[in-house]
């Protein structure tokens, strides 16, 4: 009898600590926790953007950010930077949904960034998204448009675009906005490409409104895959009159994003894996473009702006090799697609000349 009440015991307490041994790995929940990586070719990972902590994130959107704190400002160095990290990455690829963000440069630091990336993250949640868009290829009333809030646009495109053009930037001064207050909506200056699987990318800067003081700017990327066209932020406070540059080109996997202010010091890049196509074709969407979404409600919207955006040193990679614009086309659609004959754009991108956006010449846009 004393031996079956051992075994009963003994039987017992076996089968609860087995019972609590299967239980703890669907209990504990570091045991599935995603592990990212604590550097990326050695370079150290200073943050993980996720849903949770950055508001414009999609739901399960990952952005890995390494800080390349000797990154010169300059293009070969960049290029230098990108080599490497891709060589590496095609042997460490990134987890499934992943993006890569590159930011450096002489002013850089992680202090910086996390203060930057909380200032837009608070403002972002204080204003709500920002939507973009892309024009109209048939310069009809077909414009594509994705909000009840319709741009008209000024835009200056790369004729000579096609098979082999991997590479697309433009040079210009952040606006001062300290005078502007008479703005409903918003306005961008955008570097944008259309590439040859339909995948749309950009980046630049949108101008927006915060009365009763005046406009406030945002140095800015988005797409139409993963983004539906909403406004993503660059770490990169947005500065009046700051000299700045916005790229965007082809990787090995996915194409990139960028944006430098040299007034700063400051350099920060999105590598988007899930972007597709191998080049950007001849589009209204591979192109320097200003879409305005301030409509007739508020007359003269542009009061307190400069009259004029200078845009400059435009570049390109085709066919592996770093040149100007060669060839170009201007036109102005309004916001509902039809093209009209304001003279917004003077002067020229090509052979890295400057173009001029006029900004009283520019169209309104609509509501409907």
């Amino acid at each position: 009898m004393k031996k079956h009440i051992k075994f009963y015991f003994g039987l017992k307490i076996f089968l609860i600590l087995s019972t609590i041994l299967i239980a703890i790995p669907f209990q504990v929940s570091a045991a599935t926790e995603t592990v990212y990586p604590d550097t990326i070719n050695g370079y150290p990972v200073i943050f993980i953007s996720t849903h949770e902590n950055t508001v414009n994130l999609n739901i399960g959107e990952t952005i890995i950010t390494v800080f390349v704190k000797d990154l010169k400002l300059d293009d070969a160095s960049i290029e230098q930077t990108h080599v490497a990290i891709n060589k590496y990455l095609e042997d460490n690829p990134l987890l499934n949904n992943c993006q890569l963000e590159i930011y450096g440069g002489p002013g850089a630091s992680e202090e910086l960034f996390l203060k930057t990336h909380n200032e837009n993250n608070e403002m972002d949640k204080k204003i709500g998204p920002i939507k973009l868009g892309h024009p109209s290829e048939s310069e009809t009333n077909s414009s594509v448009l994705t909000s009840t809030y319709h741009a008209s646009f000024a835009i200056d495109k790369d004729t000579d675009a096609g098979s082999g053009l991997t590479y697309q930037s433009a040079n210009w001064y952040s606006p001062n906005l300290s005078n502007s207050y008479n703005l409903n909506k918003y306005f961008g200056l955008l570097n944008n490409g259309w590439t040859n699987t339909g995948y749309f990318i950009q980046c630049g800067q949108t101008y927006n409104p915060n009365s009763p003081s005046h406009a406030y700017g945002k140095n800015v990327w988005s797409d139409n895959g993963v983004h539906n066209y909403v406004a993503q932020d660059f770490n990169v406070a947005y500065g009046d009159n700051h000299s700045m540059k916005f790229a965007l080109g082809h990787l090995s996997i996915g194409w990139f994003m960028s944006c430098t202010d040299y007034t700063s010091g400051l350099y920060d890049e999105i590598d988007q894996m899930i972007s597709s196509g191998s080049y950007l074709v001849i589009s209204n969407s591979t192109s320097i473009f200003l879409e305005n979404y301030n409509f007739n409600a508020t007359p003269n919207w542009y009061t307190g702006l400069p009259s004029y955006i200078y845009v400059n040193n435009a570049a390109r990679v085709k066919n592996g090799t770093y040149g100007a614009w060669v060839s170009e086309s201007k036109l102005n659609l309004d916001a509902y697609g039809n093209q009209q004959t304001q003279n917004v754009i003077t002067g020229s991108l090509t052979n890295y000349q400057t173009a001029y956006w006029y900004l009283p010449n520019v169209l309104p846009g609509a509501y409907y």
